[in-house]
């Protein structure tokens, strides 16, 4: 943070505007010396800035569509995660995006909590005030596929 409360950007390739990250290295192996070429530490960064929790934008393989075309209902989607060992605890709940605002590069995504670093997030923070229940949102073309059903219900509820 800059001297105007501003975060700046000192990471030459980081994507993402007003983030602060700075690169720490992993200590080496118990024994290893530092002539080996497979010792070099690991290299990590570690974001500093206040920002929302949210994941990456991994490149993955596209989901098969379901046969014919055919679009899940929450609720069937909902009994496919089930049935694909997937734990949907009962203060959770699903809902999709109609109104686009996921957009193209996110698949789901729960509350936005904001805090700095160092800061807690209570369970009150991600829970609906007056349902008590977690919200999740889902791209409605992710029930155009069993395949992506099961993916983003489980990868939703592990986060």
């Amino acid at each position: 943070m800059d001297e105007t409360g501003q975060t700046r950007d000192i990471s030459p390739d980081s994507t993402t505007p007003g983030r602060v990250e700075e690169t720490v290295e992993a200590p080496r192996g118990v024994g290893a010396s530092a002539e080996s070429s497979n010792d070099e530490g690991i290299r990590a960064a570690r974001s500093t800035a206040s920002g929302v929790i949210s994941g990456q934008f991994p490149t993955t393989m596209p989901w098969r569509p379901n046969p014919g075309g055919q679009t899940r209902s929450l609720e069937e989607a909902i009994e496919i995660a089930r049935r694909n060992g997937v734990r949907i605890p009962e203060d959770v709940a699903f809902y999709v995006d109609e109104s686009g605002e996921l957009g193209p590069t996110i698949t789901a995504r729960g509350p936005e909590v904001k805090r700095l670093p160092g800061e807690h997030v209570n369970w009150s923070d991600l829970a609906h005030d007056i349902t008590g229940k977690v919200p999740i949102t889902i791209r409605p073309d992710i029930l155009q596929s069993d395949e992506a059903i099961v993916a983003v219900f489980a990868h939703e509820l592990h986060e």
